[in-house]
């Protein structure tokens, strides 16, 4: 059976932020607005009071109970994508049993992942540190702890990457969804004019 794609994890990673935004969003709406609230913990509405106020406010549509759902969209769309994109992709590029040894020429020796090497094997003269280079067959894949590791380490980075790049989405979503600046005058709208808008303001 001939492997996916390297594309398909992204695409569907896509897919399943979009569709978990759309769900997603009017929970976000109304705990952006609890959160906004600075009423003593008494005096502020359940959240099924809150999203009831909100309906009759301004309805379910984009001004609404679905407020900033672009944003939302791209957020966890973007999210998923990189992260499933680059999880999947990784894992494959770097098997379990598939590793390179890096030798001193003490008694000590170092072992590295094949892919974190391959960027700079052909730039590095390597004997100048005194290291020798050798292939060697592991059983990292037999091994529960080697390998929960290996896709903790996989998981970190695909998870670090994927919010960096999601930060802006994230910043757009609570602008528009929190509290205006000056009441009753709605500043931000839509998500990239919020960004561009904070970009050219705050950096």
């Amino acid at each position: 059976m001939q492997p996916p794609d390297p594309v398909t994890f992204a695409v569907a990673g896509l897919g399943s932020g979009l569709t978990e935004a759309v769900v997603v969003n009017p929970f976000e709406v109304v705990k952006v607005s609890l959160q906004a609230n600075r009423d003593a913990f008494k005096e502020q509405p359940s959240t099924f009071a809150k999203a009831h106020q909100i309906i009759q406010a301004n309805g379910w549509g984009l001004s609404g109970l679905n407020k900033g759902l672009s944003a939302t969209l791209g957020r966890h769309g973007v999210f998923n994508m990189v992260y499933f994109g680059f999880y999947f992709n990784v894992k494959n590029i770097i098997p379990a049993n598939k590793l390179l040894r890096i030798e001193e020429h003490t008694k000590y020796g170092i072992l590295l992942y094949e892919a974190a090497l391959r960027i700079f094997l052909y730039m590095v003269p390597c004997s100048y540190y005194g290291l020798q280079l050798s292939s060697a067959p592991t059983n990292i894949g037999n091994d529960p702890t080697l390998e929960f590791l290996r896709k903790f380490g996989i998981g970190l980075a695909s998870g670090t990457i994927a919010s960096i790049i999601n930060i802006p989405f994230d910043v757009a979503k609570s602008r528009i969804q929190g509290p205006q600046p000056v009441p009753g005058e709605i500043k931000y709208r839509t998500c990239f004019k919020t960004m561009a808008t904070v970009y050219k303001e705050e950096g």
